[in-house]
């Protein structure tokens, strides 16, 4: 992960990592001016220079999509751990992911909203994945079977024409004895 320990003259050396997250969540798209009164106002933190300010949010966005696939990374196994405890299926969790995204989306908060639509897209996709999976290991058994089943009828056949092979070279046998015993081997009258 990249590192955003701060030096030790940043304005924002006083935060802790989720306080600079939080500042860069909040003022990310803000113009320096309105970040410095931000830091300065409600943080209590030294108003940062123009140059510091820039740099800042250079820093930040650099570690940003490193932190996001962190977090969607978590969310995921977090979201399938409580739906394997709740019991209920991927696709019954996938919509409850995506009506949370609405409500966040209705609220303002868009990049909850995205964290909740990008959990619901990959635990739809492994959740095709899988029925592709179970769906190719009961063609691949249905194949066996039928492959297996094959093989049993040239065998019978096999020895169908074994047992006749037999009838037919006897010498002990008459021919209407040979014909009888060949429509019985072919289950014929």
């Amino acid at each position: 992960m990249i590192d955003t320990t701060p030096r030790i003259d940043a304005f924002y050396a006083s935060l802790d990592e989720d306080g600079r997250w939080a500042l860069y969540d909040k003022m990310k798209k803000a113009e320096w001016f309105v970040a410095a009164q931000y830091c300065e106002e409600q943080l209590q933190l030294p108003k940062p220079s123009k140059n510091a300010w820039y740099n800042f949010k250079a820093k930040m966005r650099e570690a940003d999509s490193e932190r996001r696939i962190i977090l969607l990374r978590t969310a995921r196994s977090e979201a399938e751990a409580m739906a394997k405890r709740a019991k209920i299926s991927s696709m019954d969790f996938v919509e409850a992911l995506k009506t949370l995204a609405v409500d966040k989306a209705m609220d303002g908060e868009a990049s909850e909203a995205v964290r909740f639509a990008q959990s619901a897209a990959q635990i739809w996709d492994r959740a095709q994945k899988e029925k592709e999976l179970e769906l190719k290991e009961r063609r691949q058994s249905t194949a066996e079977d039928q492959l297996k089943l094959a093989r049993e009828k040239f065998e019978a056949a096999e020895r169908r024409l074994n047992e006749v092979k037999d009838v037919t070279q006897s010498s002990t046998l008459t021919d209407e004895e040979r014909v009888a015993k060949i429509k019985s081997i072919f289950g014929l009258k």
